[in-house]
């Protein structure tokens, strides 16, 4: 099928609708690493079709299919679209960062996974501003074994609970899909919120749905606030509620997100001694995610200001382990350089130690973030000197 020596034959696969400004760079963007292209258009009405059909592509499989409001069901059947082979799956408002590898090197490394157990990896997908990023397996050998599950949040899973060999790579895509034109355009609040309610109540003891449920589905009336503290307690804690010792913590996958929630809606209802309980124990568990930080010291600083000190201890602790390996320090808060030393900086700020702020700014490089950073900083320092 393919006459490279590395054996590796790569379908780039991409689900679109009503993308006419973003899938002509969504194709461009892994055009060139890719033997086969499988566009698959779910029902659009502006020129989306048009502008595909406008790059007159040899490699490039043009199919339309009627939407149904299940992502895995329609992701699935995408898959069966396409021949055997390495699946490389984008959407249509996201664009493949060409300057990580080129394409020799990303079908050399994917040749060397050919012998592994139902491969699949995974990708860094970033947002548009470069601040946060999400990982998502996108990028897997096609195998009967494997499917996409979930009405919304899809993700690929093993059929018959053949273990799936998952690696994390450096690869990364970028994510236009959370610009607000995008998100209103494609009503995604209301119709994630509904499909992923719904998720959860077909699978009451997958932690995974509700890891994915934020406060905000309170505030729509999906979940009461009652509920969403009952559940959160089941996957949270072992045996004792609101026991925060590191040793009756569930530990698991989805343990850092559900830790996350769990002290955000305590921040809300104003218990901030728990609120700062859970914070503490999830630092211990999580060492490297700033995340918990930021949350810790707004916790302590809430119940009394002399706890200040404690938080700026913490504060040294991610700066003198920071500088020695960023790349996890970023990979476990699931944020950039850009998002992660700016928000360093700011809670040095809030706690009063300026000169500390002053050194991490000049480490920023990126000018916006540090003109926020820097604005914040003049502004409390005269505010001290009034």
């Amino acid at each position: 099928m393919n006459s490279n020596k590395n054996d590796v034959f790569l379908i780039g696969l991409i689900m679109v609708k009503n993308q006419e400004k973003n899938i002509i760079n969504a194709i461009k963007s892994i055009q060139k690493y890719c033997d086969l292209l499988v566009i698959v258009d779910t029902g659009s009405t502006d020129k989306t079709v048009e502008n595909i059909e406008s790059l007159a592509l040899k490699n490039l499989k043009l199919y339309k299919m009627t939407w149904v409001e299940n992502y895995a069901y329609m992701r699935n059947k995408c898959l069966s679209l396409v021949p055997d082979g390495w699946i490389l799956v984008l959407d249509s408002d996201e664009e493949f960062d060409s300057k990580i590898c080129d394409a020799t090197e990303l079908k050399n490394f994917l040749g060397l996974l050919n012998q592994k157990n139902n491969p699949v990896c995974t990708v860094k997908t970033i947002n548009y501003d470069d601040t946060a990023f999400t990982r998502k397996r996108v990028l897997f050998r096609k195998s009967s074994s494997i499917c996409y599950h979930g009405l919304v949040h899809e993700e690929l899973i093993s059929v018959d609970k053949t273990a799936l060999t998952v690696i994390d790579t450096n690869l990364s895509v970028i994510n236009k899909g959370v610009v607000l034109s995008e998100i209103q355009k494609f009503k995604k609040p209301e119709r994630y919120s509904r499909l992923l309610i719904k998720q959860m109540n077909l699978e009451p003891n997958n932690p995974r749905w509700l890891a994915m449920i934020s406060q905000d589905y309170i505030d729509l009336g999906l979940i009461s606030k009652e509920q969403y503290i009952e559940k959160l307690r089941k996957f949270i804690f072992k045996e004792k509620v609101d026991d925060f010792s590191v040793k009756n913590i569930q530990f698991n996958e989805w343990s850092k997100y559900l830790l996350a929630r769990y002290i955000l809606v305590w921040l809300s209802l104003g218990d901030f001694d728990k609120a700062s309980q859970c914070a503490k124990t999830a630092i211990k568990l999580f060492p490297n995610d700033v995340n918990f930080l930021t949350l810790y010291a707004s916790s302590i600083n809430a119940i009394n200001s002399i706890l200040a000190d404690q938080a700026v201890n913490y504060i040294k602790h991610y700066l003198k382990q920071g500088s020695q390996n960023w790349d996890e320090v970023q990979e476990e808060s699931q944020g950039t350089i850009y998002s992660i030393k700016p928000m360093l900086a700011k809670l040095l700020i809030t706690e009063g130690k300026y000169d500390q702020a002053s050194e991490i700014l000049n480490q920023i490089d990126n000018s916006k973030a540090k003109q926020i950073v820097y604005d914040e900083l003049r502004y409390f320092r005269m505010k001290k000197t009034r």
